[in-house]
């Protein structure tokens, strides 16, 4: 096991590649973090292959059938093909940077093909459905405060696009006609701010308890900035509770505000940018959406169709 390992070099160098990743790379701490956990997966998995503590030498040595074992097994254990895409991803970057910094090369990891990712369509909430989960937060928790916070957060999520881990981060300084978001790879960009939620959002830190002085605007039960995974249960319980649909969470929101766009005209430019997506081919899944949603209602109104 790589926590077992001690070669020194190897654990060096693992940090360095971690740090090349967050400064020079400019990733952000979910995708570096995620990295870390892929090449620690992989380093764990050749010691059980090959029974054998790990060392740079052998990194060197390894081939393909090693490489597909280790996705082969990752299948089996329920990974799904875009995770075992990016932890591939992840191993490339690892062995390029050992390529660079200490000359170890290894062309089985650039010979093995990325798994064939099989495209999500993501579903969106109903207006009625997300007015339905604000207006469900009063029920759903014993003190006021984290209701009305529950309900700033929905309300920025849906308005804006942004990603929970961004609204997460945003500070009281922050708060503007514009909030400038940092995404993935440090990538910034302006978001509207409507004056309405602007207002939701300052009475909900009016009334939040905040021991600590914290200038985080979304904070949890012990005056911290609020992790992502409280808001995550929160949502699950009242989805339970209130027969509410399954793909209610924290990332549904933002689906429902690209496609809510989508279906009223907006172009892909402008998405692409509002959320903060690399690539518009990213964007070009949410036409996929609006398209099915025009086909089903195609087949639920039209009168021959319902034959």
């Amino acid at each position: 096991m790589v926590e077992s390992l001690h070669h020194n070099q190897l654990q060096e160098v693992l940090s360095k590649w971690m740090g090349y990743l967050k400064h020079s790379k400019r990733y952000g701490e979910n995708t570096t973090n995620s990295y870390h956990r892929d090449v620690k997966h992989f380093l764990n998995f050749l010691s059980d292959y090959t029974q054998d503590v790990i060392t740079l030498d052998e990194l060197a040595k390894i081939d393909a059938l090693a490489i597909r074992s280790w996705l082969a097994k990752r299948v089996g254990v329920s990974y799904q093909s875009t995770s075992n895409a990016r932890s591939l991803s992840a191993l490339r970057s690892f062995y390029k940077f050992l390529d660079t910094t200490l000359s170890i090369n290894c062309p089985a990891i650039f010979a093995v093909k990325f798994p064939k990712k099989h495209h999500h369509l993501f579903k969106a909430l109903e207006i009625k459905e997300i007015e339905e989960v604000i207006a469900l937060q009063n029920q759903n928790v014993r003190e006021p405060w984290v209701a009305l916070r529950n309900k700033a957060l929905i309300l920025l999520l849906y308005t804006t696009g942004m990603r929970i881990s961004e609204a997460l981060s945003i500070k009281k300084k922050e708060l503007n006609e514009y909030i400038k978001v940092t995404g993935k790879r440090s990538k910034q960009r302006l978001l509207p701010l409507m004056p309405e939620v602007r207002e939701v959002i300052e009475a909900s830190i009016a009334l939040t308890p905040n021991p600590y002085n914290s200038e985080y605007v979304f904070l949890g039960q012990k005056g911290k900035k609020l992790h992502r995974g409280v808001f995550a249960a929160s949502l699950l319980k009242l989805r339970h509770q209130s027969n509410l649909p399954k793909h209610l969470s924290a990332h549904a929101f933002r689906h429902s505000c690209a496609t809510h766009l989508l279906d009223n005209e907006a172009d892909l430019r402008s998405i692409q940018e509002l959320l903060g997506h690399a690539s518009l081919s990213t964007t070009q899944v949410y036409t996929k959406v609006s398209k099915r949603k025009i086909i089903e209602s195609y087949l639920s109104h039209h009168p021959m169709a319902k034959k």
